[in-house]
């Protein structure tokens, strides 16, 4: 890797963590994170170690400077620096932010509005003819319906007349 490569890394990294930061994340959440994204360990500690050492700096010192400093002096800094025991908590996955685009784009449907109380899933039942031949198979149907109805109650009234008048056809 080069060592141009090696400090736009860093650069990187330093901006997410100070972005990180800004949003109220600890810092070592901010280094879980980038490290599960597949980032350098070494790279993340020095840039966590750049960090540092700006905000005990001030504003004023420049940022790739502290960057390409040995990693030793980091080393002895941050040893000197710890006397608490840290306690480790369970990593949380961060949930992306998701944003909705200001202009809809052509031929992709948008959310409805939050206002609005009816919702179209389908087309079903737009089109006239459709719906009209939909009555009238409903209507021709109930017909049919009722007229088995009749023979059947036929049946059963009139059963003693039916069973002499099939055996007068056939007998």
């Amino acid at each position: 890797m080069k060592e141009g490569d090696y400090l736009m890394s860093n650069q990187e990294i330093l901006g997410g963590l100070r972005a990180a930061i800004e949003r109220g994340e600890p810092l070592k959440d901010a280094m879980m994170t980038f490290y599960q994204a597949g980032y350098d360990k070494y790279e993340i500690e020095e840039a966590a170690r750049a960090y540092m050492n700006q905000q005990h700096a001030g504003p004023k010192v420049n940022i790739s400077q502290r960057i390409t400093a040995p990693v030793k002096e980091g080393l002895k800094v941050e040893k000197k620096e710890k006397k608490k025991p840290v306690v480790k908590k369970p990593l949380v996955p961060i949930k992306p932010k998701i944003t909705t685009p200001t202009a809809p784009t052509p031929g992709v449907p948008t959310a409805p509005k939050m206002g609005s109380s009816k919702q179209k899933v389908s087309a079903y039942g737009t089109n006239k003819e459709a719906a009209i031949a939909g009555k009238t198979l409903t209507i021709a149907l109930t017909l049919i319906l009722l007229l088995l109805l009749g023979v059947l109650a036929a049946v059963f009234l009139f059963k003693d007349e039916l069973i002499t008048f099939v055996n007068n056809l056939f007998g």
